[in-house]
């Protein structure tokens, strides 16, 4: 009987599910979050914005902002998030924008994290000057299927983009629940 107890209280007890959400696999299914697949892709382009609910509690946790932006003959365009309500962006440990993430990528707290307040993060942008032109900067330049990790308190999750110069498209996030 007591070896019947020992195996009833061992099966309970590994039936039970974890809530631990101290790390997350970019392109995994994870029981914290559902993934949405934009069809259609949301595309912002220059002089536009647009919007995520990453939480689905009825406020945006992300803008993206594409402007026009003067260069040296004519305007170029940067590409900008503005991130509220709790939101961190994970950041490059080379330099501080938004890292680019592959797939695969781990999500813990072992990342650089932006602050939790909010704030304005450059994706791509360029600075000019008459003896180099006009060179581009930060982590998002002409990218295709990259990833920018985000945490909201201890839950992780992903989005997924390509930007050029003149457009931004959000292909797929995570919601998490």
């Amino acid at each position: 009987m007591r070896t019947f107890t020992f195996l009833l209280f061992f099966l309970i007890l590994l039936s039970c599910e974890s809530e631990d959400y101290d790390t997350t696999v970019i392109g995994d299914m994870n029981k914290n979050f559902d993934i949405v697949k934009l069809d259609p892709e949301l595309s912002v382009s220059p002089s536009s914005k647009d919007s995520l609910d990453i939480n689905s509690d009825g406020n945006f946790d992300i803008v993206f902002i594409k402007s026009p932006k003067p260069a040296i003959s004519g305007y170029g365009s940067e590409t900008n998030i503005l991130v509220k309500n709790g939101l961190q962006i994970a950041l490059s440990d080379v330099n501080t924008y938004p890292d680019t993430l592959s797939i695969k990528t781990w999500l813990d707290d072992n990342l650089i994290w932006s602050t939790s307040e909010s704030s304005k993060l450059i994706l791509q942008s360029f600075k000019c000057s008459g003896i180099a032109g006009c060179v581009g900067f930060a982590n998002f330049l002409n990218v295709s299927d990259k990833y920018i990790g985000f945490k909201i308190g201890q839950k992780f999750g992903w989005i997924k983009v390509d930007n050029t110069e003149w457009e931004l498209k959000i292909k797929e996030y995570t919601v998490l629940k």
